[in-house]
């Protein structure tokens, strides 16, 4: 299961809570519902840019040795390739 269905399925624990009435409830269930679903889209983003740095870093190693390449304005490009691939596990 990726990030997304992980964090929709995270269970809801009420019963452990003292609510003063079913106002009370109901406003956690809802409150931990809309805090699942915008996590949930915050995972569905992250899925998405870790795929495309995924086939940005497969398409920077069939390029050749980029030891080689110069250092960037934003340091070693080297460096900043095996930092996001230990990122995203690839």
């Amino acid at each position: 299961m990726n990030l997304h269905g992980e964090i929709m399925n995270i269970p809801s624990k009420p019963f452990r809570l003292v609510f003063n009435g079913p106002g009370e409830l109901n406003a956690y269930l809802y409150g931990h519902r809309d805090a699942r679903h915008a996590a949930a889209e915050l995972a569905l983003k992250y899925d998405a840019i870790a795929a495309s740095l995924r086939r940005l870093t497969a398409a920077v190693r069939q390029a050749g040795d980029i030891s080689a390449w110069p250092v960037c304005g934003e340091g070693d490009v080297v460096a900043a390739m095996v930092e996001a691939e230990k990122l995203i596990g690839g």
